[in-house]
């Protein structure tokens, strides 16, 4: 017993003394304003930003938490790559347009795919109501009750809680504070629940990257398959060909492409077609 309590101690002194290492993402339908509020965060003044058509992250340093905050495009086009974050992250922020009451529907459906996802069980949501400087933005209640928030707590023992904000209000130090009560909100939870969200991490990261590990070298197979049967038809009919191009399509574990690279495989593309 005395054995126990001593590592119990131990633990909770290593806790407070340690920097803690969390990983979170930021998603919501595009135009929700994501980019903008990590913009805020990170001490930036929020005019000439523009959307993120697919993935960045920033490193936040808050108390003692070191923070990768992945922000993630929330086009139609690119929400189907969100899953690939899941395993790895502690928890979510999911930033709503509070004013644009058409698009609730559509966020509401949104959330619920996600917590489908066993991955996400058990990790809390921070929900951001954003655009509150605007007339016409939904309060608290009504954003719970559109997002169905209580229902998916309940099916997928999550802890939720939302803030409205606004994320063109400040930057920096003068970030809108309800961000920052919002964020402190989360990290408290991570920090209750942290030895139980730490294992899934472990686990289902560990299983991600021997998926990410099988799908690479299937993509490569098929490119060395494609790449022999180009070069025999190219023999047998007398053409000297160029199969620089082969490996453009193997992508390791990232989604998403430089988008200069993208233009300049697309631009010899287009010129062999010429």
């Amino acid at each position: 017993m005395f054995k126990l309590m001593a590592n119990c101690f131990a633990w909770i002194k290593t806790w407070n003394s340690s920097p803690r290492d969390v990983k979170l993402m930021m998603i919501g339908l595009d135009d929700a304003g994501k980019t903008t509020m990590l913009a805020s965060l990170q001490g930036e003044p929020p005019d000439g930003i523009t959307p993120t058509v697919g993935f960045a992250n920033a490193n936040l340093n808050i108390s003692r938490w070191n923070i990768t905050l992945f922000d993630l495009g929330g086009g139609n086009g690119v929400r189907s790559v969100w899953e690939k974050y899941y395993a790895e992250i502690y928890g979510i922020i999911f930033v709503v347009d509070s004013v644009n009451e058409s698009r609730i529907d559509e966020s509401s459906d949104v959330l619920e795919k996600i917590c489908n996802d066993s991955k996400v069980d058990g990790k809390p949501i921070l929900i951001l109501g954003n655009k509150q400087d605007k007339e016409g933005a939904l309060g608290k209640e009504k954003i719970i009750e559109r997002l169905h928030l209580n229902e998916l707590s309940k099916a997928h023992d999550f802890k939720f809680n939302v803030f409205l904000c606004s994320a063109t209000k400040g930057y920096g130090k003068n970030t809108d504070q309800s961000i920052n009560l919002g964020l402190n909100w989360l990290l408290e939870c991570i920090k209750n629940d942290h030895q139980k969200i730490h294992q899934k991490v472990e686990k289902e990261s560990a299983i991600q990257r021997e998926i990410e590990t099988k799908e690479k070298m299937e993509r490569m197979e098929r490119i060395k398959k494609l790449r022999e049967e180009r070069e025999k038809a190219a023999l047998e009919a007398g053409i000297d060909i160029d199969a620089e191009d082969s490996e453009d399509d193997v992508v390791s574990g990232n989604p998403f492409r430089n988008i200069k690279e993208q233009i300049k495989v697309t631009e010899k593309r287009e010129k062999k077609s010429k």
